[in-house]
């Protein structure tokens, strides 16, 4: 307690009179007050209503009030720096306003301790306040926006009104898939960027840009917990096929751990790291790439060394410090990544990429790096130090793909694609591919209800004394309708005799010309291909609304920004009159 309070008698201030150690107790009722002193001219006072009586502490000397207060004020000084952090606390000279404040802060706390232990998670007590406050205020919200006199401005902030025609055209659907990405600004607030994948157009690939949001810390069970609320906002959490992301460790676990979906990695953003993790490891060739870099090379974008070196090479004369050894083997150098190059150029295309060509891609450059490392041709013949670093490059894609080709999502879509089939796997994946599509093919044939084993008998109704009756006696014997994987046989093995469709067409225009006579096939085209392989478009997003959020950063909210980037995702739809 504080020393001046009139309360306390002038016995119990501190005094030179007073002996080190001695100890001065006061009882009124339930309260206790003690002056303790430590040390000359010192005295500590506490008040306490829960110790009645003058007990002391052997192995210490000190009253047991001292000790008690000692053991918990850690617990005291801990509340005072939660509440410090975000606190509901205004200035008021209002006392009632103040306890008010103080049980609000202290509530809030409580609440969070007791959530993270219900859901056996931890959660940011930032993010907890906020949607807790959120939660609290969203049903008044929904009231106020039923009233006709509400401003437009007002309505709009209020962000619950729905768009109902969207929403139809996106729930109508059975499958999706998902690319989602972080945008990171320098005013450390995180965009968290969700686009769509739907199968559904012959024209190519469509794809929907969804929602936006500022997710703060990242985390995985932060990140979960925001696309699981975009997911559930739009009512398509259930029919997730696949979520792709970059390799980041946080929202690969928030999205296998936290969610339980299944999980692809950008194949974009694995080649870019193949490519940086072989250049570390070779200490000559990153020395050479980084004398002549003329190129921002981003990490966490798509890779740009190829491009670096072969505008190097055109200009050579402009680059200085280089002997021409150190040119041969960068030389050398562009040619090995030439195959990363259009890789990465494809993936990175206008036109969005779905996972069925992901396999091709792989493979050719296994192939094209194996090719480098056996051939004898003056074209490929190449230095020791290259040598290691296209090993190092094809041991990295290797690693990093092992399981691509094991893959049942990526090899359902890979079989559906008519541009390719069966053609890109092994002897051993063709046949246990073709016996899980038969599966499929079985089980949607068995949903019609098609295919029960009939008897079909007209004997009864039949007239001997037509001059039909021997051919309608015919017809009239009984026969039985295929089972279902009969059928689905049937149609499997008629598709896959069909000629493989041109690399450059686009496969959606083949199955609308061809659903009439493959309708199995079809539907599941419709909920297995629309499958991507990279986040692109969330990047090409980020790099659309980049230049407004930087040249604005001062002018523009977060709110504004989150409008900005959804217009940028989606104009294609907007009409202006």
């Amino acid at each position: 307690m504080k020393k001046n309070k009139r309360e306390i008698p002038k016995e119990f201030l501190p005094s030179k009179h007073r002996d080190v150690g001695s100890t001065l107790y006061g009882f009124a009722g339930q309260n206790t007050l003690l002056s303790h002193v430590p040390k000359g001219n010192k005295a500590v006072i506490l008040l306490s209503s829960m110790h009645h009586a003058e007990a002391v502490d052997e192995p210490t000397g000190k009253p047991e009030i001292i000790e008690f207060y000692n053991k918990t004020k850690g617990g005291v000084d801990e509340i005072d720096k939660k509440c410090s952090i975000y606190t509901t606390s205004r200035r008021t000279r209002r006392w009632p306003m103040v306890v008010f404040y103080r049980i609000l802060d202290i509530s809030t706390i409580n609440s969070h301790l007791l959530y993270d232990i219900h859901h056996d998670k931890t959660t940011e007590r930032g993010i907890f306040v906020k949607e807790l406050a959120r939660s609290l205020v969203l049903p008044q919200m929904k009231r106020r926006a039923l009233n006709e006199r509400l401003p437009q401005n007002l309505s709009d902030l209020s962000d619950i009104e729905e768009d109902s025609e969207n929403d139809d055209e996106l729930t109508s659907h059975s499958a999706r898939s998902f690319a989602d990405d972080i945008l990171i600004e320098k005013r450390l607030e995180q965009l968290f960027s969700i686009s769509e994948l739907k199968a559904l157009s012959d024209e190519g690939d469509k794809h929907e840009h969804i929602e936006d949001k500022y997710v703060g810390p990242l985390t995985s069970e932060n990140t979960a917990f925001h696309l699981k609320s975009i997911t559930d906002s739009w009512g398509i959490s259930p029919k997730v096929n696949l979520a792709v992301s970059d390799n980041a460790a946080y929202i690969k676990k928030a999205i296998s751990q936290e969610l339980g979906w299944k999980h692809f990695g950008c194949a974009a953003h694995t080649i870019n790291l193949i490519v940086q993790e072989a250049t570390e490891k070779s200490v000559l060739i990153k020395s050479v790439i980084d004398r002549v870099k003329i190129l921002h090379d981003r990490k966490n974008r798509r890779n740009s060394r190829c491009r670096q070196a072969s505008i190097a090479i055109l200009g050579a004369t402009s680059l200085p410090n280089l002997t021409p050894e150190d040119w041969l083997l960068y030389n050398e150098t562009c040619k090995a990544l030439k195959c990363f190059e259009e890789a990465s150029k494809y993936l990175s295309g206008e036109k969005y990429l779905t996972a069925s060509q992901l396999l091709i891609i792989v493979k050719g450059i296994t192939r094209v790096l194996k090719m480098i490392l056996t051939s004898d041709s003056s074209d490929y013949h190449y230095l020791p130090t290259k040598c290691d670093f296209v090993r190092a490059l094809l041991d990295l894609t290797n690693s990093r793909f092992e399981n691509i080709e094991n893959s049942n999502t990526i090899g359902i879509a890979t079989f559906l694609d008519p541009r390719f089939k069966l053609q890109p796997f092994t002897s051993a994946k063709q046949a246990t591919l073709r016996d899980s599509i038969i599966k499929l093919v079985a089980q949607e044939i068995n949903r019609e209800g098609s295919c029960e084993n009939i008897a079909v008998s007209t004997k009864s109704s039949l007239d001997p004394t037509s001059i039909f009756y021997d051919w309608d006696a015919r017809e009239a014997v009984p026969q039985s309708v295929e089972s279902p994987t009969a059928q689905a046989i049937i149609e499997i093995d008629k598709y896959l005799n069909e000629k493989l469709f041109s690399r450059n067409n686009l496969p959606l225009s083949w199955w609308k010309q061809n659903q009439a006579i493959f309708p199995h096939l079809a539907k599941l085209v419709r909920k297995k291909c629309n499958v991507l392989c990279t986040s692109v478009s969330c990047k090409r997003l980020f790099s659309q609304t980049g230049y407004i959020i930087s040249q604005r950063r001062t002018r523009l909210g977060v709110r504004k920004v989150k409008q900005l980037t959804f217009l940028n995702g989606n104009k294609k739809y907007i009409k202006l009159e």
